[in-house]
């Protein structure tokens, strides 16, 4: 299938794509698209595999792509004595001249559902990545540390609570047990690496910029460093956030009054991989550890 790419503008860190980072019909843009593929096989009874692969643009025109060119010195209008209207055709020649990336975002998964008697098994595993040069594209205009890989994967098992009865309506009660990490890999910098070195040279040369005479430093290159110095490891920028390696533990109830209806009441036990004196819930109550009750009601028609 063809569809609307992605904005990568409205990715985020915890996120990953999210509910923002796709759009809605009304604000949707053929600027970049996606294609995406599904393939489903029935083996046996009551078992279904299938996978889905999807790639497409997530730049729309919005990202600009991170290199090292940026820290070219650039004379100034001023620097070349132009008048004003000169330098408002200089400037516009700049924007048309602007390199942009499409940012292409890959996401594949697998899935599982075997159904047998009163029982349901169902598996599923996601992963999400894009290459370095577009995830430090889209951390510069976001200001957010995207990751450059994200994954995720859940196993179910539920049982027909009405299976004793002659009623064809169902009541299921199910265990999940979710692993979501939206940070897996990110685009990060290292000591004695390619900016250390350049930042070397341009210290000694007026024809480029050093990292702290980037407008925004290590977010001009794409590299977003942790607020908190405790988040980072020494020599490196960019660590993933370790709350946004989450797990989670579900236990609940889905009632079907219709095979195409469904009333569902479920309780979310949340952890996250970090062990960060400040993730406690007392100090940051966005630590991916809290825990959730949800209530639910859905339709296919």
């Amino acid at each position: 299938g063809i569809m609307t790419g992605l904005d990568g503008t409205r990715f985020s860190a915890g996120d990953w794509i999210g509910e923002d980072g796709s759009y809605r019909g009304s604000q949707a843009t053929l600027r970049d698209l996606a294609f995406v593929a599904n393939v489903e096989w029935v083996p046996l009874s009551g078992l279904t595999l299938g996978s889905t692969y999807f790639v497409g643009g997530a730049g729309q025109g919005n990202v600009s792509r991170v290199n090292d060119s940026q820290r070219l010195f650039v004379p100034t209008y001023q620097d070349l004595g132009l008048d004003d209207q000169a330098a408002s055709d200089l400037q516009a020649l700049q924007r048309n001249n602007q390199q942009l990336t499409p940012v292409t975002v890959h996401i594949a998964e697998g899935h599982a559902l075997y159904r047998t008697g009163p029982w349901d098994f169902r598996a599923l595993f996601v992963k999400g990545w894009m290459n370095d040069e577009d995830t430090r594209s889209l951390n510069s205009a976001t200001g957010e540390n995207i990751g450059r890989v994200a994954q995720g994967g859940y196993l179910e098992v539920a049982f027909n609570l009405l299976s004793f009865t002659s009623t064809e309506q169902r009541l299921m009660l199910f265990l999940r047990g979710e692993k979501v990490n939206t940070q897996k890999e990110t685009a990060q910098r290292y000591a004695g690496g390619k900016e250390d070195i350049l930042d070397a040279f341009c210290s000694s040369t007026a024809s480029c910029k050093t990292t702290d005479q980037l407008a925004n430093g290590n977010q001009d290159l794409g590299v977003i460093q942790a607020e908190d110095a405790g988040r980072e490891a020494y020599g490196v920028n960019g660590l993933p956030n370790k709350t946004n390696d989450r797990s989670i533990a579900t236990i609940g109830l889905a009632y079907f009054p219709h095979p195409n209806v469904v009333v569902k009441l479920e309780y979310a036990r949340a952890d996250s991989a970090s062990t960060y004196y400040r993730d406690t819930e007392f100090l940051n109550p966005d630590n991916n550890k809290v825990d959730h009750i949800n209530f639910g009601f859905g339709f296919i028609f």
